[in-house]
């Protein structure tokens, strides 16, 4: 049996309104009393009037205070009454102890006015008014315990009536979650009992929403865009979600770094702050149950991180150590999970810095995969990681003028690339002589892959991904992207960059002339276009060779990755193992 009156009764609204009128007046009393006790300025002159003011300023700023005080307390109880529909004994008491609060309020503001120099009169204001807050929000406690709110007021009065914060989200009208939530609306479900549904529901439990705030998506209107730096303006045209999510952004990561590039902020200040959140989840997962999400939250920093530095064109310390902490945290995460581990490949011209990951059952061959000149190793791990399921050890090699390569060892691409590649099919070779090994080179790196396969007898199978038949036709005017070949080179010589990727040979004859090759093209690749595709098929020193073209892939297919995963990884799996070619089917 409970001493609450339920307010589908009369009288409880009647005993509430003269409970909220009598309230009023004690609060009317209060505020007379504070004024009563405003000193008069006496003088016998005007001047010695307004002295007489300025002398008892303090006294008027505490009378003002006060007032402000009281007001804002009637106005919070004001605005709880007025969701109140039930009634009880108890909330009489309850309301009382508010009541004797705000009518001390004058009598500790006269101490304090009296008496300011003493410590104890500030502690004495702070304690009353202190007191009387805490006693509203225990009159709110009792209200909602004993289900004296309006169902309606129910969600208004979560936050004050439980001992931990909560969030409310929006919903969208005519949402499907509008609807739903309309539907269960609390006071909807009726019924012939006193208490409505909502109220039997919560009361006496607490809970706690907690709603993590994004940006979300916006509209990226040549309006918004006109007005941002000329960085911004080329990360968001270079960088689409589906080429960030390809480098192993995750997708919500890259959905927010791109809405608050366009609200403003500066591509590398959001990927790092985006990249920072990730860390301190990582750091907050604790125990086994906690690795899982360690090791996720470690691979998104570092994926953002990589990001951060995409539109730096120069090798400054600064993206030497954005990148290297970026390799830091994805070792971290390889050493939490045992997939994978840190190699150093050391060659003629400086260290080959690259990622190990084993081959999951019996291995039937090897692999290296290499990205091109802004999509490094770690950017291409999906193809690693499908490789090794089927029982392919890969190896993810930043080449030079690459990655962790060439940001921590200074190794840049040079006229003697063909031995320090060779190096590495090396290092493959003699984990395992004799195990057939295949070259996946993407993007620019697709060209490296076909030179280096026609040289080296060691590479049964190559893939080609978004590489052309002579990098070097690569005009000036592509702007970014040739600023960035320049810059594998480690120069700002253009013609010697230039020279230098003359050097790279896709359709070049050697010994190993007649290598089984898998051309993978976007058909809507802004930067290679499907008939550069074809002169580079055509031209190929073999003819064990088939292109495979998306319609609507871009730059190295990001947005058809796992499609484009799964074929590489069939295909060359198939042609190490020695197995039957596997039908390219739509």
């Amino acid at each position: 049996m409970t001493d609450a009156t339920e307010n589908n009764d009369g009288s409880a609204a009647a005993d509430n309104e003269r409970l909220v009128f009598f309230s009023d007046a004690v609060v009317a009393i209060a505020l007379t009393l504070l004024a009563l006790e405003l000193p008069v300025p006496h003088g016998a002159s005007d001047t010695a009037v307004w002295r007489a003011f300025r002398e008892h300023f303090p006294e008027y700023a505490m009378f003002l205070l006060s007032f402000a005080v009281i007001s804002e307390l009637w106005v919070a109880h004001k605005w709880l009454f007025g969701r109140v529909g039930g009634f009880s004994p108890r909330l009489v008491w309850l309301n009382f102890v508010w009541l004797l609060g705000t009518i001390l309020i004058p009598f500790a503001t006269k101490v304090l006015i009296e008496d300011g120099e003493y410590q104890v009169s500030a502690v004495l204001f702070a304690v009353v008014v202190g007191g009387t807050g805490l006693a509203l929000i225990n009159i709110a406690r009792h209200c909602r315990a004993c289900g004296l709110l309006r169902p309606s007021a129910l969600p208004q009065l979560h936050t004050s009536c439980t001992p931990t914060p909560r969030r409310t989200t929006r919903v969208a009208r005519n949402s499907p979650d509008s609807r739903l939530a309309h539907c269960i609306t609390p006071g909807r479900t009726g019924g012939a009992s006193g208490m409505s549904a909502a109220q039997e529901v919560t009361q006496g439990r607490t809970a706690s929403v907690v709603t993590l705030e994004f940006v979300g998506s916006r509209a990226e209107t040549e309006d918004a865009t006109s007005k941002l730096s000329v960085e911004s303006q080329a990360g968001l045209r270079q960088f689409s979600l589906e080429r960030m999510t390809g480098y192993g952004v995750d997708y919500a990561d890259a959905v927010e770094l791109r809405a608050r590039v366009v609200e403003g902020q500066d591509w590398h200040s959001v990927a790092t702050e985006l990249a920072d959140g990730c860390l301190r989840r990582a750091e907050s997962a604790v125990g086994v149950a906690g690795k899982p999400t360690r090791i996720a939250y470690l691979r998104r920093a570092s994926a953002l991180l990589r990001m951060s530095q995409m539109m730096m064109l120069s090798d400054t310390a600064e993206r030497r150590a954005i990148f290297e902490r970026a390799a830091d945290l994805y070792e971290q995460a390889a050493d939490a999970c045992g997939d994978r581990e840190r190699v150093t490949i050391q060659t003629t011209g400086g260290p080959l810095a690259g990622w190990l990951v084993p081959a999951v059952g019996t291995p039937v061959g090897s692999a290296i995969v290499i990205g091109g000149v802004e999509g490094w190793a770690m950017d291409f791990d999906s193809i690693g990681e499908a490789l090794a399921a089927r029982g392919v050890e890969t190896l993810l090699l930043d080449g030079p003028g690459q990655g962790e390569t060439r940001l921590a060892h200074e190794h840049y691409l040079t006229a003697q690339w063909g031995d320090t590649y060779g190096r590495a099919v090396d290092f493959l070779d003699e984990r395992s002589p004799g195990r057939p090994i295949g070259f996946i080179g993407n993007s620019m790196g697709g060209s490296i892959a076909m030179a280096v396969a026609s040289q080296d007898t060691r590479i049964r199978a190559c893939v080609d991904n978004g590489g052309i038949h002579a990098p070097e036709l690569v005009p000036p005017t592509m702007g970014t992207f040739f600023s960035k070949m320049v810059a594998v080179c480690g120069t700002e010589d253009s013609d010697h960059a230039v020279d230098v990727w003359k050097t790279v040979t896709p359709l070049a004859d050697g010994p190993n002339t007649g290598y089984p090759l898998l051309v993978v093209q976007g058909g809507a690749d802004p930067l290679v276009s499907v008939d550069l595709a074809q002169i580079l098929l055509q031209g190929a020193p073999t003819d064990d060779k088939r292109m495979v073209v998306f319609s609507d892939g871009n730059h190295c297919v990001y947005n058809h990755k796992h499609d484009r995963d799964a074929l590489i990884a069939d295909w060359m799996t198939a042609r190490l193992g020695g197995l039957p070619v596997p039908e390219f089917a739509n």
